[in-house]
């Protein structure tokens, strides 16, 4: 599944205008900070990542259309570069926390931290076309099945992708970081993330636990039974700041009201109204003759 990940990813990188930052596949949801220029290419990217892996999860399962990932997505502005470097840790602390790895070094799933550590600034990737997209002779493969498979992959139908990661693109949005040294603050986080990683092993054997290890996610059914929580309530902001986050969240609730205002001019046929930037439009509600 990493091969078509990469893939997926690379492909929706060079269709949409957004800076890839950080990134991490989790077994049924994944997290990534994007630079964005555009709001509505976000929605785009996040839902031709989500369409194509879906639709490889269930060729590989020789499924019809099945859902995979739950309808939706939350997509907070983060507004300080404190809560930024918080969410990067949180990213690839993922697995570590969820006790699968003792460190995002050792997890075999898809992220950008190999790139990012090794300031690797761009990867080609082949980008399947669904036709090559076959049945899977069982959704358990050992090692060696897999890597028979991904050479098999390389002789398939498809189209070369370049894929960019900005790691540093997100300093740009901050006045406390623009101008700063950046390796520094990438030593920060490294900083920040190993320690917390000392900090989760410490527990665990406070604890007596184990992780589940790599091998054991290599060769990890790609069927999975999740049953999602009750979904919680939009997260429209991340920040460390109070008062900016206040001062945000009216601003957001002012633009909500505006543009439902439109939508309900729309409804009694006044086309004239404009949907208030960085709000997305609904489709245009029919009307009776």
């Amino acid at each position: 599944m990493n091969y078509v990940l990469w893939g997926v990813i690379a492909r929706a990188r060079e269709q949409y205008d957004v800076s890839v930052c950080h990134f991490i596949f989790m077994g049924n949801h994944f997290h990534m900070l994007l630079v964005v220029r555009n709001p509505e290419d976000v929605s785009k990217f996040i839902g031709y990542v989500k369409t194509e892996s879906a639709h490889a999860v269930n060729r590989f399962l020789n499924r019809s259309q099945r859902t995979v990932w739950q309808d939706g997505y939350d997509s907070p502005v983060v507004l300080t570069s404190e809560s930024a470097k918080r969410y990067i840790a949180y990213i690839y602390l993922n697995p570590v926390r969820a006790r699968l790895v003792a460190s995002i070094k050792d997890y075999p799933g898809v992220s950008s931290w190999e790139m990012f550590v090794q300031k690797i600034e761009s990867k080609k990737f082949k980008r399947l076309s669904r036709r090559a997209l076959k049945p899977l002779s069982s959704p358990t493969l050992s090692i060696r099945q897999q890597r028979k498979l991904v050479s098999t992959f390389g002789k398939c139908e498809g189209s070369e992708h370049l894929f960019v990661l900005e790691p540093n693109a997100w300093m740009d949005c901050f006045s406390d970081t623009r101008d700063e040294d950046r390796n520094l603050l990438n030593d920060e986080l490294l900083k920040t993330i190993r320690g917390d990683e000392a900090e989760s092993e410490r527990e665990r054997k406070k604890n007596r636990q184990a992780v589940f290890g790599a091998t054991a996610l290599r060769q990890r059914s790609i069927i999975s039974n999740h049953v999602p929580k009750k979904r919680s309530r939009r997260m429209i902001c991340i920040s460390s700041d109070k008062t900016l986050r206040g001062d945000f969240l009216r601003l957001f609730k002012a633009l909500a009201n505006s543009a439902s205002s439109v939508y309900q001019a729309w409804k009694k046929g006044d086309r004239s109204q404009v949907m208030p930037v960085g709000m997305f439009s609904p489709p245009m509600p029919v009307l009776a003759s």
